[in-house]
């Protein structure tokens, strides 16, 4: 099985390479303000592809982290382990609220 993966994986790489080899005319890519980059057409596809898995991950981070935790917590209270309690939110102080009251808020 691992000999059929690595001729898939060979196959796939031979195709994307001779389409990288075919396509090597130039394109021009507009941005905003009139600017116009010009470059292999190979090149302009990596950098987009690059770019929205950058994106991709760095959209999907938060996600990850809050099932992170949301795992830790489950395995811990499947263990029988006391799940780390969350911090403690700070007190007014007294000083805080008899301010308020004298400035008539």
């Amino acid at each position: 099985m691992k000999t059929v993966m690595w001729v898939i994986r060979l196959v796939v790489f031979m195709v994307v390479l001779w389409l990288a080899l075919a396509n090597q005319h130039n394109v021009q890519v507009f941005a905003p303000m009139g600017q116009v980059w010009q470059g292999p057409l190979v090149w302009v596809l990596l950098i987009t592809l690059l770019l929205g898995v950058a994106l991709g991950v760095f959209f999907m981070v938060p996600a990850w982290w809050a099932q992170r935790r949301a795992a830790k917590k489950a395995l811990a209270s499947a263990t029988g382990q006391a799940a780390p309690p969350p911090p403690a939110k700070p007190l007014a102080s007294p000083a805080t609220a008899s301010d308020d009251n004298a400035l008539g808020i």
